[in-house]
């Protein structure tokens, strides 16, 4: 590779940048992060034009959410979604929404996804973006499970394998064993047979299909029983002020509320968060109010 660069740059000074752009995506459909990862932090430390800098951007943090480094694929994706709203891109904008999305299913943070998701599903129909819409609908059934419309979920897996088949494309491979575990998780909430039925009647439908029932379904959904997610409003309330330092007594007056239902609300979110004490909360309340 390095003699095939060398040979690009001799012949006239041609840019090494497309050619080590292919051979990162080449090393990471083989799963080969690591060399992808050094491949297009070269990219990034000699591009100069905006559209170079921002496909490396994007391949970035796909690569380094891949290795686990969250922290740093968020920063990439949004300097990549920074960079493609300046530049008027409108599919670059959904890549980079999409993994921003993917980064807030792996903090738990269900509302941001689902939020995420929706605009990009919006923005790649409005495009005609279709070879992506299968990639959508995963990251759609991984916001659906994690607000446990586990039925949804699976039907969503359905539609997207449905999606790649007429389209002729595959998922990226290193996302495949999260959807291996996602599958299996399902299997164990379902069972069987409604695992089955669910993912036939999603595999029935046409990508058209499915976005509209994608679009129908997001309505419908319950509230999940446990995680940040399934508290109300008044509890959300009532956890800032707790993380403030307020004692019962405090919180009540603040909220117009008796302390009886202050401690009431606690229960609830103490059963919800999985946690014993106030000093447990606030911590945890820190801990998701810290950027990452």
């Amino acid at each position: 590779m390095l003699q095939a660069e060398a040979r690009l740059t001799a012949i006239g000074g041609m840019s090494v940048v497309p050619l080590r752009q292919q051979q990162a995506i080449a090393h990471t459909a083989l799963g080969n992060l690591d060399r992808a990862h050094e491949l297009l932090k070269l990219i990034l430390a000699g591009a100069s034009e905006d559209w170079a800098r921002l496909m490396a951007l994007l391949a970035l943090s796909d690569v380094l959410r891949a290795r686990g480094d969250a922290e740093r694929a968020k920063a990439r994706a949004g300097e990549a979604l920074e960079l493609s709203e300046r530049l008027g891109a409108r599919s670059h904008v959904a890549a980079a929404r999409e993994l921003l999305g993917r980064l807030a299913v792996g903090r738990g943070e269900w509302s941001e996804a689902d939020r995420l998701a929706h605009q990009v599903l919006a923005q790649r129909v409005e495009i005609g973006a279709l070879m992506y819409l299968p990639q959508t609908l995963d990251l759609l059934a991984q916001v659906a499970a994690g607000l446990e419309s586990y039925t949804e979920a699976v039907r969503l897996l359905g539609a997207a394998e449905r999606g790649r088949s007429d389209l002729g494309v595959v998922r990226w491979p290193p996302d495949g064993p999260a959807f291996e575990e996602l599958e299996q998780l399902l299997k164990d909430r379902l069972g069987a047979e409604p695992y089955a039925a669910a993912r036939t009647e999603g595999a029935a439908m046409s990508l058209d299909e499915a976005i509209g029932w994608v679009r129908r379904a997001r309505g419908s959904r319950k509230r999940p029983t446990g995680g940040w997610e399934a508290l109300t409003p008044t509890e959300l309330q009532v956890v800032q002020l707790i993380s403030e330092g307020l004692t019962n007594p405090q919180v009540a007056e603040r909220m117009f509320i008796s302390r009886a239902t202050v401690k009431a609300h606690l229960t609830h979110i103490f059963q919800k968060l999985d946690v014993r004490s106030r000093s447990q909360l606030a911590a945890l309340a820190a801990r998701r109010a810290r950027p990452i």
